[in-house]
């Protein structure tokens, strides 16, 4: 009934993963503000990160990966789908705040890089955690530590960066539904609880863990905080570490 009535207003809704704050802070002239120019209406889901390194790198956990980088800046690499994207935001973010230098390789895609990863010709980068388990299970790629704030159900046995090396890291996709600026206070609230409803369902719990993303229903205002928050640390890594402006 409620998209039923939406149809009728004209209102249109959209899916918002964390690229929808990070494109425009890459931008010189960005098409969009993601705080000001939209109406959050609620939070659905996050997805965790690990960081992976190829078997053959000589480093158990990210303590001796940070140790390790800082004895040879430039000389560990990290592979990335470019500019922008969730692997090189990350390994940015990390070289940042432990202080070291790991070389970003670029590729188009993280299908492309995975075979140079499997291989040793790149020596580590982050993977959402559904894409990364069947690897670590078969020890093709080793887990040094999740860019979540706590610890993983599905790898409890890997410590977040922050309490491996990096105090403070914390880093992860999130997924929220927002619609168009100047949406009616009661048409969000009805759409904020109804998604929160869903998102709570048993159902839709396992399967938004079997792609990898913990559910996360979260309300307007917490969705309005979580983007000035992503806007905040995701500029500031930008700015801080140089990454161009396209």
């Amino acid at each position: 009934m409620i998209w039923r009535n939406l149809r009728r207003t004209g209102y249109t809704l959209m899916v918002a993963i964390s690229s929808f704050v990070t494109n425009p802070l890459l931008k010189k002239q960005p098409d969009y503000d993601p705080v000001k120019d939209f109406t959050p209406i609620a939070i659905v889901a996050s997805v965790p990160y690990v960081l992976v390194a190829s078997p053959g790198l000589p480093v158990a956990n990210a303590e001796e990966l940070i140790k390790a980088a800082k004895a040879a800046p430039g000389t560990l690499t990290y592979g990335s789908s470019g500019t922008g994207s969730p692997q090189h935001l990350f390994a940015e973010m990390l070289n940042n705040m432990a202080g070291t230098k790991i070389t970003e390789i670029p590729y188009k895609g993280g299908s492309q890089f995975m075979p140079d990863l499997l291989a040793g010709r790149i020596s580590l980068s982050w993977f959402s955690s559904v894409i990364a388990m069947p690897y670590l299970v078969d020890k093709r790629l080793r887990a040094l530590a999740v860019s979540t704030r706590d610890r993983l159900d599905s790898l409890p046995d890997v410590p977040p960066l922050a309490q491996a090396g990096v105090p403070g890291f914390h880093a992860e996709q999130f997924t929220a539904i927002i619609g168009p600026p100047g949406m009616p206070p009661a048409v969000v609230e009805r759409l904020q609880s109804e998604i929160i409803r869903l998102v709570n369902t048993p159902d839709l719990q396992a399967k938004f863990r079997a792609q990898g993303a913990e559910p996360r229903p979260g309300t307007a205002a917490e969705l309005s905080t979580l983007l000035k928050n992503e806007v905040a640390l995701w500029g500031r890594v930008i700015k801080e570490t140089g990454i161009p402006l396209q």
